[in-house]
């Protein structure tokens, strides 16, 4: 169920974001944050997938932390 649920969000996130990226994962990876890091759906998923998830979530920011120079989108809140 976990996989379906992500696999909508990633392609809401493509979709808002009009396929811009070339790394098709990174929405993929986006797709997974908050407590979804700590189900059993996430942790049986590879190692380098949950790394690169990870990654991808402390560059684009949270709530708690502001994004990085390593974010593949834009900071909208910064948008003209």
């Amino acid at each position: 169920m976990s996989n379906n649920f992500v696999e909508a969000i990633a392609l809401a996130l493509e979709n808002w974001h009009n396929s811009a990226l070339v790394d098709n994962d990174y929405y993929d990876y986006l797709s997974w944050s908050g407590a979804m890091l700590l189900t059993q759906a996430f942790l049986d998923i590879s190692s380098d997938f949950q790394t690169n998830t990870i990654n991808a979530n402390i560059a684009e920011g949270n709530a708690a932390n502001p994004s990085t120079s390593n974010a593949e989108g834009i900071n909208s809140i910064n948008c003209p």
